[in-house]
């Protein structure tokens, strides 16, 4: 009988726990500030402990009073530490949500969205002193649609995270966790919690980058955890975009406005249409609320390092 503690969003372990039945893993208890996750420990009379407690000598002593042989952890952001690290003696796991090594740090899923990629995907893999250093023990891919923005791609990838927290726990608790395969570090690339670019974008760039930055940092209703994507046209003039579409143009005056009504902006190659805004709310852009902010025709997208161009 394997032992397992699990850390984060319980809501695919009760899945788990059900294909399983009670003969091949043992739970032992929960780390999570989900609210869930106080129904499912109520339910099997374990503990429950908030995330932020999870590198505490408190915890810590529990913990290796009655160790675990696995500790999981999904969809919680709390770095472990090196103590905790080496309690399992079957090691911990994470579920990343980007494909390793490519793509290791934070909100990657929006730099996957900039960077043009056509296949994400979400990564099992062993946790080690490096942040998303660990041997892979699993992934799934995910493709990345024209239409998907950050708040979808985000939504796809829990889900697919969560399949995968299914297959890797549910092969653990038959036969033992999957085979490991080392990451090629030579290829990683780790991103940090700065907002893309500060969120602006810039009159320089191509049609195709700006739609795929602006789509990355969509997250409305919801607030991206990048913050929007801007266009800037001075200290007082930044709107927050949500949608744009490429339009008929062929550019050559980049970041000029050459309309309001409907709002078109010219880049390096072409033009981008402003399908949506948010300003107190997610709507189209009028010409009325354009030059209430002092945008007209004519007027100039900002560089993000300098004056109008």
């Amino acid at each position: 009988m394997r032992r397992l503690f699990f850390v984060g969003d319980p809501i695919p372990l009760r899945r788990v726990l059900s294909n399983l039945g009670d003969q091949s893993l043992t739970l032992m208890g929960i780390a999570s500030d989900n609210p869930a996750a106080r129904g499912l420990a109520d339910q099997l009379n374990l503990p429950l402990w908030p995330n932020r407690d999870i590198n505490g000598e408190a915890f810590l002593g529990h913990l290796s009073a009655n160790p675990p042989d696995l500790i999981f952890n999904y969809n919680a952001t709390t770095l472990f530490g090196a103590a905790l690290l080496a309690v399992p003696k079957d090691g911990c796991v994470n579920i990343h949500p980007g494909p390793l090594p490519r793509y290791a740090g934070l909100n990657v899923h929006q730099w996957g969205i900039i960077n043009g990629e056509k296949i994400f995907g979400v990564t099992a893999h062993m946790m080690e002193r490096g942040i998303d250093t660990g041997d892979g023990v699993g992934e799934v891919e995910v493709p990345i649609l024209a239409e998907d923005t950050g708040l979808t791609l985000h939504l796809k990838l829990l889900k697919a995270g969560a399949e995968l927290v299914e297959s890797v726990l549910c092969q653990y608790g038959r036969s033992g966790l999957p085979a490991r395969t080392p990451q090629d570090l030579s290829a990683r690339r780790y991103y940090g919690r700065d907002t893309p670019h500060g969120g602006r974008v810039s009159p320089t760039w191509p049609v195709h980058r700006v739609i795929n930055f602006v789509r990355a940092l969509s997250y409305r209703p919801m607030l991206s955890p990048t913050g929007p994507a801007l266009f800037g046209f001075g200290p007082q003039a930044e709107i927050e975009i949500v949608k744009v579409s490429h339009c008929d143009g062929k550019g050559g005056a980049p970041g000029r406005v050459l309309s309001l009504d409907p709002f078109m902006v010219e880049f390096t190659d072409g033009c981008v249409r402003v399908e949506k805004i948010h300003i107190d709310g997610v709507v189209d852009p009028s010409e009325k609320i354009l030059r209430r902010w002092g945008i007209d025709v004519g007027s100039h997208l900002i560089s993000p390092g300098g004056p109008p161009i």
